[in-house]
């Protein structure tokens, strides 16, 4: 996941596929999150599982390593890549941790003589609401 304090954070996934049709898409369950203060979040992207290629070719950038208040508190997945689901978790959600995030994949497949490459996205917001004693909601629209 790459990511500033005042830009679009992104889980960027990019792998390696020995095989990919055409068609790619990523989907979200859930565009929309509300999420106390304190709490923990899944943030969730899925696209066409296919076969890997290389395990070792894939990687996922993390904007946790970008934005110190996030140190600690961010963890993502690996194998289940392969199911094709990527996620990051956030722990101990604060309130300057609403906005935009955005799932990005990244496919490059293996072509004759050439390499082949997809990518789609999808946008999720975070919306946090603040603990009842502040009775206040952040949120960006």
């Amino acid at each position: 996941m790459i990511g500033i304090r005042e830009g679009l954070r992104q889980i960027v996934i990019s792998m390696c596929l020995a095989e990919i049709s055409a068609w790619f898409e990523v989907w979200v369950p859930h565009s929309n999150y509300y999420v106390k203060e304190g709490q923990t979040v899944t943030l969730q992207c899925t696209f066409p599982k296919t076969q890997v290629w290389d395990l070792g070719a894939y990687s996922v950038k993390q904007w946790k390593e970008q934005d110190k208040s996030f140190r600690g508190r961010v963890s993502g997945n690996g194998h289940s890549l392969f199911e094709g689901l990527a996620y990051e978790i956030i722990t101990n959600i604060h309130a300057q941790d609403f906005g935009k995030y955005q799932c990005l994949i990244q496919v490059k497949g293996q072509g004759v003589g050439h390499s082949l490459g997809w990518h789609d996205y999808k946008t999720i917001t975070l919306s946090v609401i603040r603990s009842s004693r502040k009775r206040r909601e952040i949120s960006h629209g």
